[in-house]
């Protein structure tokens, strides 16, 4: 390519001691250099390898495409409102999962307690009108911000909860 004479060397792949911290420490600090370089050569980000590299996901995103209102069995039972979430894997893989109001509530403290306070408040829970189109559009919103904050807060995905 027209750049490949003015990168500089991508560092050295080790085959023995990759878990250990000052291999790992050398690693990364070669591999910024590696990209520092890469950017002053393409400062505008011609080169389509490095724009895919730099815009994909690099961890779990959520994203809630759709819902579903199911009726109740009885009178006094108004039914609930199931959201349809995208799941998208830090390689682009994706995949629906269904969940209600009240799965996001029972995940809340638990994620709360391993992840902290700075998680969004859930959307406010609503006794009547919880199937209205507005509640609804609301609360789509409002649970996908408070997914993808916690998916940015545990990247890895160690926390079971999630």
């Amino acid at each position: 390519s027209r750049f490949s004479n003015a990168l500089p060397p991508m560092p050295a792949k080790k085959l023995w001691g990759s878990q250990d911290h000052a291999v790992v420490a050398e690693r990364e600090v070669g591999l910024r250099h590696y990209l520092d370089g890469v950017f002053q050569v393409d400062t505008e980000v011609q080169t389509p390898a490095l724009r895919v590299f730099i815009q994909s996901p690099r961890r779990y995103t959520a994203q809630v495409v759709g819902h579903a209102i199911v009726q109740g069995h009885s009178l006094l039972e108004s039914g609930h409102t199931m959201y349809t979430i995208k799941v998208t894997n830090p390689h682009g893989k994706t995949w629906d999962i269904r969940k209600r109001y009240s799965d996001f509530s029972d995940l809340d403290p638990r994620l709360r307690t391993s992840l902290g306070q700075g998680l969004p408040p859930l959307p406010p829970r609503w006794t009547y009108g919880n199937q209205d189109p507005e509640v609804i559009a609301e609360r789509r919103a409002g649970l996908e911000q408070y997914l993808n904050a916690a998916l940015r807060m545990d990247r890895e995905l160690v926390n079971i909860a999630l």
